[in-house]
């Protein structure tokens, strides 16, 4: 949880972050927060009626992708943030 706690600050004040940690430091969490944090915003903003894209995290590997995927289906309905991971050779 190190990277979390040090990651909400970062996505409160909604600037960008580069989040580096060993496992189970709260990686997933540290790469979700300001995204989540900037869609709402943005959703709190917004005066037409755009319904694209908000936001998009890279991971360096394909397991934490898919690791930070599933974190994001969990808040999926606390948030209504819809989410897909594109991974190469995956069809989507």
């Amino acid at each position: 949880m190190v990277i979390t706690i040090q990651a909400l600050p970062i996505a409160m004040e909604g600037n960008n972050m580069v989040g580096i940690g060993q496992t189970g430091s709260g990686k997933t969490l540290a790469f979700l927060l300001p995204a989540l944090t900037h869609i709402q915003k943005e959703r709190n903003s917004q005066t037409s009626g755009f319904e694209g894209p908000r936001a998009l995290i890279l991971a360096p590997t394909r397991e934490l992708a898919q690791q930070i995927q599933e974190v994001a289906f969990l808040y999926k309905k606390a948030t209504r943030v819809n989410n897909v991971c594109c991974i190469g050779g995956e069809s989507r």
